[in-house]
């Protein structure tokens, strides 16, 4: 929160900004599909019940070494190929 502050021009600005992270506004919808977002929930809460029960232990301890990066690899992939074209390099410099 002190970063926002320290970043914003005067006072105005940064109550505006907070008052938009807890309200809907206007902008951008999200660029990929959204069965693409519910699919990652969908992952994500099976993870959580897999880890929640116990499974994950079980499974991932008699894995061997190469399933295990391969795993990693395979996670990482779907990451950079799920992650949306930003068109150009985002940098964060106010000048």
């Amino acid at each position: 929160m002190s970063g926002i502050i320290s970043s914003t021009r005067d006072f105005e600005v940064a109550q505006t900004f907070f008052g938009r992270l807890l309200a809907f506004s206007p902008g951008k919808f999200f660029p990929q599909s959204l069965s693409i977002f519910w699919s990652l929930m969908a992952i994500v809460f099976l993870a959580h019940l897999f880890v929640r029960f116990g499974l994950w232990n079980g499974l991932w301890s008699r894995a061997p070494a190469y399933a295990r990066g391969f795993a990693y690899a395979s996670a990482l992939s779907l990451c950079l190929m799920l992650s949306p074209d930003a068109g150009k390099a985002f940098i964060y410099f106010q000048f």
